[in-house]
């Protein structure tokens, strides 16, 4: 539901929804109501949705949702070091998180796949904050670093996907 001055606006909305695929965004052609049904065989493990909200046309605008499939048998533990996932502003502290993920079977740290992965990083609005070509070159591991937050402003979030 889309809202101004805390009531609902209901008149002359449009709606444009998106999938977070392997290297970013991706137009779901056909997708524009208000909501969306997210079918099992739509994602493996997780997956992320992007809606943009249009009012005559004009973006008033943007959330993003994730949905998991908890019958998948695997999943991504994305081994993050440091462990807290925490970069500091002072420029004397921590200034990077490293990913090196693994695919595990659901429920336990059993290594399931060699793969590599995909990795997006991106803002609270979905922005990206790597490269077209890193986020479309399969790696082992990716860096999220202080530069990163500071482009976004603060909160940075990273996609992981498998190549396999």
């Amino acid at each position: 539901m889309a809202y101004q001055s805390g009531a609902a606006i209901t008149k002359n909305l449009t709606y444009q929804w998106e999938k977070m695929g392997a290297s970013g965004w991706e137009v779901l052609t056909g997708k524009t109501t208000q909501t969306l049904t997210v079918a099992e065989a739509d994602i493996n493990t997780y997956g992320e949705y992007r809606v943009t909200v249009f009012r005559d046309g004009a973006e008033i605008g943007k959330d993003i949702q994730g949905v998991m499939d908890a019958s998948d048998p695997y999943d991504i533990d994305p081994h993050p070091s440091p462990e807290d996932e925490a970069i500091t502003e002072d420029t004397s502290g921590n200034g990077q998180v490293t990913y090196t993920p693994v695919v595990v079977k659901r429920g336990t740290n059993t290594k399931a796949l060699n793969t590599l992965f995909y990795f997006v990083i991106k803002d609270a609005a979905g922005v990206y904050l790597n490269s077209q070509n890193d986020r479309e070159t399969a790696k082992a591991s990716c860096a999220v670093t202080r530069a990163h937050c500071m482009q976004a402003g603060g909160d940075v979030s990273i996609t992981i996907t498998a190549q396999d």
